[in-house]
């Protein structure tokens, strides 16, 4: 069922889209004159838009579950806008008001009808494509067992892509027709269909490639985007000279190399004697780039032997597609097991290895290349899923480019557009929004494609893919405490992986990226072929500002400090802006909640002002070392402060952030032996503040002033500016904090009485 799995969680992007296109296309026309409209017809109007959403209602059995998790919120709030439509009739008072209320109404009857259509639809053409990616899967399971001759495998596999191809372009008329809100047109689809089972190739789509098992892409020129991928060699991560020029270093290696070859030999050694997951594309991404370099260093056959178990679980592994980023991973640790294992090989293994590059492209890619082509909108954003699974398509791509060039082609140029927008906001500043995790997530991945890349195209650059040193400099200027990188939006406590730093320092040099590669946090192995010049002068850390992260970092010799702006929203967004961190030395003296599991919190990801997100204690600023205002959550969901920063101080403009106030900033101050967090705010009317420090030191007050206590070292936090009526207090965090932050953890909180300004500085001071 691998192929509806897939049509199903397509079915659902697309979906989205449907009803995005139906119910917020604005209406081309000026309304026309109510003159001759009458009450009553637009009562009728508001009767009917009701009647619809009780038939979309009545139908939601019918859909699958996250369809009604998509189609439920939009009844909702449609009929919500039917109430409104109703009372605005009712309070109506001449034309000009009526004409105003006879816009709204047949706004909410077009959108009523928009969203009963999209769910009635079930698209014939998703149907289609469904039929064409099972049948792809079933005929790649018969040639996988040998019951099915090459010669057949390849031919039905063509008929079956060009199937696909025509399934897709019908799709893509069908959303038009929903836009229009006019039936769709007869489906071509189920012909082409009819010609494949028939043993007849069906039309090519012209200027189309078909990607045997997916969809078709856009033609795109094999020599500008495969490069020598076609030739014999090692082209993923590496390069034939690479790994001999990495051979050659580990003859007389430093102490540094020494050090890291023997760990990450040791760990590959450990890691072959376990059995792989195939279904977890983070367990084989790490098996294939620790084992596999432990293969080209040593060339010791128990490495090349695990690498072999590894393909062979994925290729006779009868469990459906995962999600699209673990997929992607799947096929991208496959890809580079098939590769390094490749030059060389004995006949058998090279017909293996043959075998792996089809499951690679029918079942992975093939699946990728129908979520490309639909606009799958997880794809097309600027996250991390959108670099995860370009990264890793790109990669996997140049793997089958020797049998299917075309659609490799293809692929790679597709990915790369697709992910421009991940790629650019990644690029931007070094760093992201969503937290270091994610951050970690798509470096990997991309320094796979970016390196694959290099190999093939011979260092030319690749029209699409930015620069990315920056993220070198943020890996090694990120806040962090003896070794753990500091928690701001949804992250977990852990390291920056070195290996993206590590590609650049190899191929780029530069202290910052240098100085990350040396330190091998998170070393999986691939690294060491990239091994930098050791002789670079030693980076030193400065204080930085990241605009497009939202955090601005300030060094003060063994002093870091650090303050959040807010990016804006996105999946992993925290309503966070103006968080401030204190680290002296090792010990930190702020604490982040951090992430929440999803598996807990049914509707974490809900992050829509007014979704269920904004619910949980962890995303809530008063869970965090910030200032809010007034009751409720305190902050605007969705609006943006941006950060600045200079040597010993940093800023971020709240006024959009605070609800309720016409300026707000927030401003600090640093140096080795203290920091000062001044906080002013201006309101029209008086507004109640409520100021914030989450730590896990021990807390004592005394008046207007606090002591933390942790590791040995002592702070201090007084307050001036306070108005008449203030309070410090110790909170206790909520229970569902406790395991994410420790039991330890308190909030030291100031509660500020109604003002219309604001002008209070904490002075915080250590011993």
């Amino acid at each position: 069922m691998e192929g509806i799995g897939a049509a199903r969680v397509l079915r659902v992007r697309c979906l989205i889209l449907a009803i995005a296109l139906a119910c917020l296309l604005p209406l081309a026309a000026a309304p026309p004159s109510l003159a001759a409209e009458d009450r009553a017809q637009l009562r009728a109007m508001i009767s009917d838009s009701r009647t619809d959403l009780r038939a979309t209602a009545a139908a939601l059995d019918g859909l699958t579950k996250v369809d009604r998790r998509v189609v439920r919120p939009q009844i909702e709030r449609l009929r919500a806008d039917a109430t409104k439509a109703s009372d605005a009739l009712s309070a109506a008072r001449g034309q000009a008001e009526l004409t105003r209320v006879g816009s709204q109404v047949r706004r909410l009857s077009s959108r009523s009808k928009g969203l009963l259509e999209a769910t009635l639809s079930g698209s014939q053409a998703l149907s289609d494509l469904a039929v064409t990616r099972q049948r792809a899967a079933d005929l790649l399971a018969s040639w996988l067992s040998g019951s099915l001759p090459t010669a057949d495998y390849l031919r039905a596999q063509s008929q079956w892509a060009l199937a696909g191809a025509h399934a897709t372009r019908d799709h893509e008329r069908a959303l038009a027709a929903i836009r229009t809100l006019t039936p769709p047109p007869a489906s071509t689809a189920p012909e082409a269909i009819r010609l494949a089972r028939a043993g007849k190739t069906p039309a090519a789509v012209p200027g189309m490639t078909p990607v045997p098992g997916g969809c078709a892409l856009p033609d795109a020129d094999p020599a500008t985007y495969l490069g020598r991928a076609r030739e014999p060699g090692l082209h993923l991560w590496t390069s034939d000279a690479q790994v001999a020029a990495a051979r050659a270093r580990l003859q007389s290696p430093s102490p540094t190399l020494a050090s890291a070859q023997k760990r990450v030999v040791a760990l590959a050694s450990e890691l072959a004697k376990q059995p792989a997951d195939p279904t977890s594309g983070g367990d084989l991404t790490t098996r294939a780039l620790r084992i596999g370099y432990a293969w080209l260093s040593t060339q010791r056959p128990e490495f090349a032997a695990a690498m072999r178990a590894d393909v062979a679980a994925v290729s006779r592994s009868g469990v459906p597609v995962q999600d699209l980023p673990d997929e992607a991973k799947i096929a991208l640790a496959t890809a580079t097991n098939v590769d390094w294992l490749s030059p060389g090989a004995d006949p058998s293994l090279a017909q293996e290895l043959r075998r792996a590059r089809e499951v690679i492209l029918v079942r992975s890619l093939g699946q990728i290349s129908c979520a490309i082509a639909l606009k799958e909108d997880v794809l097309y954003a600027y996250l991390n899923k959108a670099v995860v699974v370009a990264g890793s398509a790109t990669t996997a791509a140049l793997a089958v480019a020797a049998e299917h060039p075309a659609a490799a082609a293809a692929l790679v140029a597709a990915a790369v557009r697709m992910g421009k927008g991940g790629l650019a906001a990644l690029a931007a500043d070094g760093g992201t929004p969503e937290g270091p995790t994610y951050w970690n997530f798509q470096t990997v991945p991309l320094a796979g494609m970016l390196s694959s890349l290099d190999s093939v195209l011979g260092g030319r650059a690749l029209p699409g893919v930015p620069d990315f040193r920056r993220t070198g400099v943020f890996a090694f200027l990120a806040p962090s405490t003896g070794g753990q990188v500091t928690r701001y939006s949804d992250t977990d406590t852990g390291e920056l992986r070195c290996t993206l730093p590590a590609w650049i320092a190899g191929r780029w040099g530069g202290a910052e990226a240098t100085a990350v590669a040396l330190a091998g946090r998170i070393r999986l192995g691939v690294e060491l072929l990239w091994w930098p010049t050791e002789t670079t002068t030693p980076a030193t850390q400065t204080s930085q500002v990241f605009p497009s992260t939202g955090l601005a970092v300030v060094h003060a010799g063994s002093v870091t400090a650090w303050l959040k702006g807010q990016a804006p929203l996105t999946a992993h967004t925290q309503l966070d802006a103006g968080t401030v961190g204190l680290s002296l030395g090792d010990v930190e003296f702020t604490m982040d909640p951090g992430y929440g599991p999803k598996i807990d919190y049914p509707g974490y990801s809900d992050n829509a002002p007014g979704g269920r997100r904004w619910t949980y204690a962890q995303t809530q600023p008063r869970w965090h070392s910030t200032v809010r205002v007034g009751p409720g959550l305190g902050q605007t969901v969705g609006a943006t402060a941006a950060v600045a920063g200079g040597a010993s101080s940093a800023s971020v403009d709240l006024s959009s952030v605070l609800p309720g106030v016409s300026r707000a900033s927030r401003a600090v101050e640093v140096t080795t032996q203290g920091m000062t967090v001044r906080d002013v705010m201006s309101a029209s009317k008086a507004q109640e503040f409520h100021w914030g420090w989450m730590t896990d030191a021990q807390v004592t007050i005394s008046g207007s002033s606090a002591t933390l206590s942790k590791g040995g070292r002592v702070v201090t936090i007084t307050w001036s500016g306070l108005p008449p009526g203030s309070s410090v207090s110790i909170v206790e965090v909520p229970s569902d904090l406790r395991y994410l932050t420790g039991s330890r953890t308190v909030l030291l909180s100031v509660n500020i009485p109604p003002t219309k300004s604001l002008d209070v500085s904490a002075h915080v001071a250590w011993s």
